[in-house]
């Protein structure tokens, strides 16, 4: 189980340096900086909504950071595709892991070189590899930059509705250039990204969702460039999990608030 947010950030100064700050945090999986009544967006994955608040807390204590505004997602109609149920997860061995961990570096590596750095033949480098994505642990995927196949102007949108929040997002997400919608509870009801060719056509998209039956309020923000894509996860040996550096922030920002206590 795990809980996802947005958080919509205010910057002091700078919002790039901001942004690097905050994508070197294990729990930010995305970030993008944007123009609008906030600086960021920035896409946080915690164990639970206990840490999700312990996260919003920490990093709105941030010397760069002026204020936070949470949207929780509760639920994901239009993302990434993910299995509707997620099978048990397979056991993973050391080869595995080193598996995962070498095709970050190099998407494209060979079998023969994988074979070579893994100590197995290259025959059964690429029956493990196999094993792997047909298990669904990893997937071959194309990332299409949005920029270079036409949908050069993007922007995000925050819808307010007057019930029936379901069914808006979901006739947001049947239009074709809007490439995120999701549903949740914070200051708005929906959240979502849309991108298109030009800035008039986003703006004829965006006042379209705006005028969507339902909506009675809304606020919109461009996004110039994306700071940080999702990221690759960290496979190497002897990484730290989630709840272990969850916890130690949780200690960190006790141990600070007690000492400006003191």
């Amino acid at each position: 189980m795990h809980a996802d947010a947005r958080l919509l950030i205010r910057s002091r100064g700078d919002p790039a340096e901001t942004a690097a700050a905050l994508t070197a945090r294990p729990t930010v999986y995305g970030c993008q900086v944007t123009t609008g009544e906030q600086d960021l967006v920035v896409r946080v994955r915690v164990r639970d909504d206990t840490a999700s608040a312990a996260e919003a807390d920490h990093i709105g204590d941030l010397d760069t950071v002026e204020a936070v505004r949470v949207f929780r997602v509760v639920s994901t109609v239009l993302d990434l595709p993910t299995p509707a149920v997620l099978p048990a997860p397979p056991r993973l061995d050391a080869i595995d892991w080193r598996l995962l961990e070498l095709p970050q570096h190099d998407g494209r590596v060979a079998f023969s070189r994988l074979s070579s750095l893994i100590g197995l033949s290259t025959a059964a480098t690429r029956a493990r590899v196999v094993g792997l994505r047909k298990a669904g642990v990893v997937q071959v995927v194309a990332v299409a930059d949005p920029a270079r196949i036409g949908l050069a102007a993007a922007a995000g949108f925050a819808l307010t509705t007057a019930g029936g929040a379901n069914r808006v997002a979901a006739a947001a997400a049947q239009m074709p250039e809007v490439r995120a919608v999701a549903g949740g509870w914070g200051p708005w009801d929906i959240i979502g990204e849309v991108a298109a060719a030009t800035p008039t056509l986003l703006a004829a998209r965006l006042a379209q969702i705006c005028a969507l039956p339902g909506v009675t309020a809304h606020t919109t923000w461009s996004i110039p460039h994306p700071a940080a894509a999702p990221a690759p996860i960290d496979v190497r040996p002897g990484r730290p999990t989630l709840a272990t550096v969850l916890d130690e922030l949780q200690q960190a920002d006790q141990g600070t608030r007690r000492a400006q206590q003191g």
